[in-house]
C-alpha cells in the first residue's frame, strides 16, 4: 500500500484531478507503516496528499448508536467494550479486521451447532445424500473419509443467516458474504492528521445510492470542495458508415478533383 501512495505522489495522482478508492479494513493510520525504503521515496505529507479526498468503502454497521443486539445476545456497543477490556488485559495489538473475525467465529458456530443436531437427530439433507459417510453420530466423530458430515457442514454454513457485529451475515451459492449496504467515508486532512468522515451508503437491497445520509452533516460541497473529479474512463468513440455510400462519396469526390485540375489546365493553356 506505501509503495502505490509514494508512486501516486510521485505522479502527482492527487486530488483534485484523481480520488483514490481504499478498503476500509485497513487498520487505523496504515500509511504510517513506514518502510525502510520509504524514506528515500516519499514523506508521510506526500502520502496524507494522495489520500486527501479519497473514498473509503466498507461494509455498513448494523446501528451507529450500536443499540442492536447481535447473535452473541449483546449488542455493538458492549462488543466494542469487552473487546476494549481483552486488548487493555491481553496486551493484544488492535486489528481493524476484528469485527469480521468475531462473526466468522459465530458463523462457523452456528454452522457446526446445527450440524451437530441434524447429524444426531439423523435428518436427511437433500444435496448430500448418495455420498460417502454416515449420519447419527456426534461431530466429535469426525472423519475426513466421512464426506457426508462435510457436506452438512458446507450447507449449514452456507445457509447461515444472523445479526452480527459488521451487520445481517449471510452468504452466497458461492460461499461470498452478501452485502446489503456499503458505507462510503473520506479521508480529509485536517493540519497534519488524517481523519476520516463519514459522507454516505449504498443499499443495495433497494438499488439506490444516499451520497449524504443526515448522520454524517455532509454536502458534495464538503466532500469536494475543489468540484467532483472526472471519472477518468477514457471515451472511445467509434464512427461506422454504409459501405455504398462510402464509395460513392470517393468517387464523386475524385471526379471533381479532376474536374478542377481540368479546368485549371484549360484556363493555363488558354490564357491570353
Amino acid at each position: 500500500g506505501n509503495e502505490v501512495l509514494c508512486e501516486a505522489a510521485n505522479r502527482s495522482l492527487t486530488y483534485p484531478r484523481y480520488v483514490w478508492i481504499i478498503y476500509g479494513w485497513y487498520a487505523d493510520e496504515w500509511w504510517k507503516a513506514n518502510e525502510p525504503e520509504d524514506n528515500n521515496r516519499c514523506s508521510l505529507h506526500d502520502k496524507r496528499r494522495v489520500l486527501d479526498r479519497s473514498l473509503i468503502i466498507q461494509h455498513h454497521p448494523v446501528a451507529h448508536d450500536g443499540g442492536q443486539v447481535t447473535a452473541s445476545g449483546y449488542n455493538i456497543s458492549q462488543y466494542y467494550e469487552f473487546y476494549q477490556q481483552t486488548q487493555m488485559f491481553g496486551n493484544y495489538s488492535d486489528t481493524a479486521a476484528h469485527t469480521f473475525a468475531y462473526d466468522a467465529i459465530w458463523a462457523l458456530a452456528l454452522a457446526l451447532n446445527k450440524t451437530e443436531g441434524q447429524m444426531k437427530s439423523n435428518i436427511s439433507i437433500p444435496d448430500c445424500q448418495g455420498l460417502q459417510g454416515y449420519t447419527n453420530i456426534s461431530l466429535d466423530q469426525f472423519q475426513y473419509s466421512n464426506a457426508k458430515m462435510s457436506c452438512y457442514l458446507k450447507t449449514n454454513l452456507q445457509a447461515t443467516n444472523f445479526t452480527g457485529v459488521t451487520g445481517a451475515v449471510q452468504f452466497d451459492s458461492n460461499g461470498t458474504r452478501v452485502s446489503h449496504k456499503i458505507s462510503i467515508h473520506q479521508y480529509r486532512i485536517d493540519g497534519s492528521n488524517l481523519v476520516k468522515k463519514c459522507i454516505g451508503y449504498i443499499d443495495l437491497d433497494q438499488n439506490a445510492t444516499y451520497p449524504f445520509y443526515d448522520d454524517c452533516n455532509e454536502t458534495s460541497l464538503s466532500a469536494f470542495p475543489s468540484g467532483i473529479p472526472p471519472d477518468g474512463t477514457p471515451l472511445n468513440v467509434t464512427s461506422s458508415s454504409n459501405f455504398a455510400m462510402a464509395i460513392t462519396y470517393f468517387v464523386l469526390a475524385s471526379a471533381g478533383i479532376v474536374l478542377v485540375l481540368v479546368c485549371c489546365a484549360f484556363n493555363i493553356g488558354f490564357r491570353n
